[in-house]
């Protein structure tokens, strides 16, 4: 714009000296009067480029103005959108494994949602093997307004090293993935770790009982004795 304008202050500039050159040949006007009218040529070309400067200066500052009232809205709208999906599922895990009649094995698994879940449709559970960046067979839930939500995916072998991956969905998009890694075993993983459990409150309460009853037999002795 700047280029054009300056292109066309420059061409009235020539085409009036060349008409001042035929007027001047025509009336036989003196050098100095030549000399004056090209400087009144020039300083006029002059004013119209800085009017033209100071346009496209006034342009580029409304033009930077637009462009911070653009970043600041996509800020408000990633915050909204932010606001507005759910929020990523809590306490992914396997509840069991089972081993299905066709010779493969079904897993069970359970999470719970944030206090936003009355706002999720839906849910996707993604699966790949451990070491693969692609993720595969996506799983569709659709158990919406409960705080725990279980799910089974079926079709996985024994001795796998698989890596699941959960999102909550809504209108609005999608929550941050959740990540679970789990190897596929005959027994279910919760199961043994309710049995570590269990076996270590016995462990302690075994050995309680057996300090308590050398210190029982203490001080009966001490009674004896006094």
């Amino acid at each position: 714009m700047i280029g054009v304008l300056t292109l066309c202050s420059v061409q009235m500039f020539l085409a009036s000296c060349l008409s001042l050159e035929e007027d001047g040949n025509a009336t036989n006007l003196s050098m100095e009067q030549r000399i004056a009218a090209l400087e009144e040529n020039l300083s006029l070309a002059q004013r119209q480029l800085d009017i033209v400067l100071k346009r496209t200066a006034t342009l580029f500052d409304r033009l930077e103005e637009l462009e911070y009232k653009f970043g600041k809205l996509q800020n408000n709208v990633t915050w909204l959108m932010d606001f507005a999906v759910p929020s990523a599922p809590a306490g992914f895990r396997i509840e069991s494994i089972r081993k299905s009649p066709d010779g493969n094995y079904t897993v069970v698994l359970r999470w719970r949602n944030g206090p936003d879940y009355e706002r999720i449709n839906r849910f996707v559970i993604w699966r790949a093997r451990k070491g693969e960046a692609t993720y595969t067979d996506a799983v569709y839930v659709n158990q919406t307004g409960r705080r725990i939500v279980k799910a089974e995916l079926t079709g996985l072998s024994k001795g796998e090293d698989m890596v699941f991956k959960i999102f909550a969905k809504n209108d609005a998009g999608q929550s941050k993935p959740t990540y679970l890694e789990a190897k596929i075993r005959s027994s279910a993983p919760v199961l043994m770790w309710w049995i570590k459990i269990i076996a270590g409150v016995a462990l302690l309460i075994i050995v309680g009982g057996l300090l308590a009853w050398v210190g029982l037999r203490r001080a009966r002795r001490q009674v004896r004795q006094s």
